[in-house]
């Protein structure tokens, strides 16, 4: 389960992959696209392009792109930021857990986290996208450095 900002960072990312070559999009057009809240998505946004996942531009044609090829990109790559991994303190059955010695619950839960991790790792954004969008040409990245370069 992905947080709202996860969710709609991938989403953002998503309907940037699907666009043309070069074509720049509106916070305010994705957000009436993917029917949420402008504010929110801008903040979104902001973040994203903060983390070299998209760029953008000011101006009356200005908007957002994807910064690098979607087939470059990772699920992770773009909720990353959002979804940060927080300690299992507190356990599925209650009360905290002896992390040396976990229960039985606590165990799979890590194992779903993990199993999580590895999907969002694994796939890209082209491997979301209906048939026809991943045949487009996409254009080349502004950005030279990929966001799995994170210090």
């Amino acid at each position: 389960m992905l947080s709202r900002g996860g969710l709609y960072a991938l989403q953002a990312s998503l309907l940037l992959a699907q666009r043309d070559a070069g074509g720049w999009i509106s916070a305010a057009r994705m957000a009436q696209e993917l029917e949420v809240p402008g504010e929110y998505l801008a903040k979104v946004l902001c973040r994203l392009k903060g983390e070299g996942i998209v760029a953008s531009t000011r101006g009356n044609r200005g908007g957002y792109r994807l910064a690098h090829r979607p087939g470059d990109l990772t699920v992770e790559d773009v909720v990353f930021p959002f979804e940060q991994p927080r300690p299992l303190r507190r356990c599925l059955l209650g009360g905290t857990c002896d992390l040396d010695n976990p229960c039985t619950a606590h165990r799979r839960r890590l194992e779903w986290n993990q199993a999580r991790a590895r999907i969002f790792r694994a796939t890209r954004l082209t491997d979301l996208l209906p048939e026809p969008a991943t045949a487009r040409t996409v254009a080349e990245p502004t950005q030279t450095s990929h966001p799995k370069d994170r210090t």
